[in-house]
């Protein structure tokens, strides 16, 4: 006679398989954001094309014109004596599955220097992962909904995004 685990344990078994790789895959989405971010500030915009969802690179006119276009705005803040200073990349709270692929959001705060002072900026990013979790491409938060819709036009709608919030400014000694 065969033996059978039953239903009630195969179900915790799974259960408890599932949740060990929800946490692996919400550290790995929150890692390559943690990289996309530290890369934004240390001006390694290839790593930033990199990471960004191939949507919003080829909507900018591909990797080299995405890079160029980075290149200069930092050039541009740099003339005006500002630069971002940090980034502090939050936790992952979920993701949603939808079709083949994750959706995440991931929590930042970035700090910049400016003559005046300082100024936090709270923001977020949405990953997208196309294979379980392993791998994720980025894109900004911090535009209106139909904006994100346009380069993610599956976006789940209960994928909960974050209230774009102002930048907390500092003023300088």
């Amino acid at each position: 006679m065969k033996r059978c685990l039953p239903v009630w344990m195969l179900v915790v078994l799974v259960s408890g398989v599932v949740r060990a790789d929800d946490a692996a895959v919400k550290q790995i989405a929150q890692s390559r954001a943690e990289q996309l971010n530290n890369a934004v500030v240390s001006d390694d915009f290839a790593t930033v094309a990199s990471l960004t969802h191939p949507q919003l690179v080829q909507n900018m006119g591909g990797r080299e014109q995405m890079i160029a276009a980075m290149q200069n705005g930092t050039r541009e803040l740099k003339a005006r004596g500002a630069a971002l200073q940090a980034s502090r990349t939050g936790a992952v709270a979920d993701f949603i599955r939808a079709g083949a692929e994750l959706y995440a959001v991931v929590p930042f705060e970035l700090e910049m220097r400016f003559p005046g002072g300082t100024a936090r900026q709270k923001s977020f990013v949405i990953g997208i992962s196309a294979d379980n979790g392993q791998s994720w491409v980025f894109v900004n938060g911090d535009v209106d909904l139909p904006r994100i819709k346009q380069i993610l036009p599956n976006l789940p709608a209960q994928l909960k995004l974050p209230e774009n919030q102002k930048a907390v400014v500092t003023p300088g000694k």
